[in-house]
């Protein structure tokens, strides 16, 4: 009985690890690995770049103060999606570590357990700045210093005894 139980547990780890070894050889993204909300698990890299281009289209930035609103163009600061960065990362996930850390991601995302990668944006920070310091030029404006102004008026007494 005891040899059935050793022998079982062998078997079991044998499986677990084969099939470990068989998503870490793979050409595709781990199963359940996410970006931002998107499931590009069990996809290849080129399927995963197709679908994760299909999903994020870069919109203008609004910025908005009071009553005034700032549109500033993506395109206007160099701002772009790195999917290929993104999607290295997501290939990696079950592929950086040491062989058993590799095996047990690996295992984990067989399971349901999910992977959540962040997409990679790149920006032309001199240009974001630009833009930012023209916004606060317009918002920030120099406190005017207080003034308050004493108005008398002399009433003199008339000779009807009235003030005017």
């Amino acid at each position: 009985m005891k040899k059935k139980i050793i022998l079982s547990i062998f078997l079991l780890i044998l499986i677990l690890t084969g099939l470990g070894v068989y998503c870490i050889n793979g050409d595709k993204i781990s199963k359940n690995v996410y970006v931002q909300n998107i499931n590009i698990g069990d996809l290849t890299k080129d399927e995963a770049k197709d679908k994760l281009s299909s999903e994020y289209k870069i919109q203008s930035f609004k910025f908005n103060y009071k009553e005034k609103t700032w549109d500033i163009d993506p395109k206007t600061l160099d701002i772009n999606y790195d999917l290929d960065k993104t999607i290295n990362k997501a290939y990696d996930v079950n592929r950086k570590g040491n062989i058993i850390q590799n095996i047990f991601k690996s295992l984990q995302n067989l399971a349901g357990i999910k992977t959540k990668v962040n997409l990679v944006m790149n920006c032309d920070e001199d240009k974001l700045k630009s833009e930012l310091e023209k916004i606060s030029k317009e918002v920030n404006k120099d406190s005017i210093d207080a003034t308050m102004n004493k108005i008398s008026q002399i009433k003199e007494k008339t000779e009807a005894g009235n003030w005017s």
